[in-house]
């Protein structure tokens, strides 16, 4: 979950409009919640593995990172191992392209970590990307 802590209204105001908007996309079965290890959550407010790595506050952003990474990974390799492919644009991708294919991105507004997660090979957006996107699909159910 997000923590609103900042005294600019407007981060405060952008980090609640993105939790609302993961937990809509989280209700509609469009994301999926990972945890660190790169394994699928059991829910969005599970908080089993924070509790026990009380640290987690000063590294963060990597842990954030090497989940998205392992998660992409995994899938790559079920996919990959059963054969199964992405459909793109219409078109099926060959065994490389999916190979090469991004199953999961990073949505930050934090430079350092865009650049931190592109040298882990990871895609990367910034939140007006998301919002664009979302506003685009959910035909206003879940952004204003």
């Amino acid at each position: 979950m997000v923590e609103t802590l900042s005294t600019d209204a407007s981060i405060s105001d952008s980090a609640t409009r993105a939790v609302i908007i993961v937990r809509q996309l989280y209700n509609e079965k469009d994301i999926l919640p990972v945890r660190a290890d790169g394994t699928k959550a059991s829910s969005l407010s599970e908080t089993t593995e924070f509790e026990q790595n009380q640290s987690w506050r000063t590294n963060t952003d990597e842990i954030i990172m090497k989940g998205i990474k392992l998660n992409d990974d995994i899938g790559k390799s079920l996919l990959l191992g059963n054969n199964f492919r992405i459909n793109k644009n219409g078109k099926l991708l060959n065994r490389l392209e999916a190979s090469a294919f991004k199953y999961n991105i990073l949505v930050t507004d934090d430079r350092n970590m865009g650049l931190r997660s592109k040298s882990m090979g990871l895609t990367n957006f910034p939140a007006s990307w998301l919002f664009d996107k979302i506003k685009k699909l959910s035909q206003g159910r879940c952004c204003d």
